[in-house]
């Protein structure tokens, strides 16, 4: 199970190429890159760490779906104090 790191209140789900948060309602398309929920735990992981440790910044990073290209929507995690801003998925 991936916590919806958006809401932080519901499981992830993957279905049918889609990886979806049943309480925000949003879904990611992911069937071209084969993207799993492991894949995503391992992303999200990552961009914690990024944040905490190499920035050392104190303040909680934060995710959103955004529109990070024409027509292409991600899961972006961000951080408004040390202007963090990395894809995850």
């Amino acid at each position: 199970m991936v916590l919806c790191p958006c809401c932080r209140s519901a499981n992830l789900v993957h279905m049918h190429g889609h990886i979806a948060c049943p309480h925000e309602r949003w879904q990611l398309d992911v069937r071209a890159e084969g993207f799993t929920l492991e894949h995503l735990r391992q992303q999200l992981a990552y961009a914690y760490q990024e944040h905490a440790e190499a920035r050392q910044c104190p303040q909680t990073v934060e995710f959103r779906l955004g529109e990070v290209a024409p027509g292409f929507l991600a899961l972006v995690a961000h951080c408004s104090r040390c202007q963090m801003l990395h894809i995850v998925a």
